[in-house]
């Protein structure tokens, strides 16, 4: 794997100290100002490698993909049939550590962005198309295999990302740990009753 340059490591901790003052500030009281002081550095610095705001928002994006790819990609590479694959996808999915491995305030406080500013859409389209894909990937290969019965992979795909995001979102209002665990066991089952229809 090739070295980050200095350029890559400086956006990359610019962009974690801007992930770590929306947590803690809120996304609408999130500023360069404030990344900077929490970064001791002077705002110049972060100028330099992001000229605004927006520009830090769609880095943030692909800071919280990366995180979900370094997670669960290598553990899909290490599992051997597509049974335990498509297993590990379901177990993944409905499992609490899947909705902390990036904070979901900061997640949502970014998603309506996406209903007026077509660079966030467009960030938000190529996350969701990268998620879609891995899943169509498993789906594909589980019916080849023949683990599942045959459907349209895409459909299918689409349908699991939507119980996923129903369930993240329902779950923050739910505000409730065990009340969450227990929706997201009936939403894998209810996953797993789709894929073996």
């Amino acid at each position: 794997m090739p070295k980050k340059s200095i350029a890559e490591i400086r956006k990359q901790e610019i962009i974690e100290h801007f992930y770590a003052v929306i947590i803690s500030e809120g996304f609408e009281n999130a500023s360069m100002g404030k990344v900077a002081k929490r970064m001791e550095v002077h705002s110049s610095l972060l100028i330099h490698y992001y000229s605004n705001k927006e520009e830090m928002i769609l880095a943030l994006i692909d800071f919280m993909v990366e995180r979900y790819e370094q997670t669960y990609l290598p553990l899909l590479a290490e599992t051997g049939s597509s049974e335990e694959r498509i297993q590990l996808v379901l177990d993944s999915l409905f499992s609490a550590t899947w909705d902390e491995l990036t904070d979901s305030s900061c997640f949502y406080s970014i998603y309506p962005l996406l209903l007026f500013k077509e660079s966030v859409k467009g960030k938000f389209q190529e996350l969701y198309h990268k998620f879609s894909t891995v899943l169509m990937d498993e789906i594909s290969l589980a019916i080849q295999a023949g683990v599942i019965p045959p459907k349209d992979p895409l459909l299918t795909a689409r349908v699991l990302i939507t119980m996923l995001e129903g369930a993240n979102f329902y779950g923050n209002i739910l505000d409730d740990a065990e009340q969450n665990q227990q929706l997201l066991a009936a939403l894998k089952q209810e996953a797993q009753h789709m894929l073996n229809r």
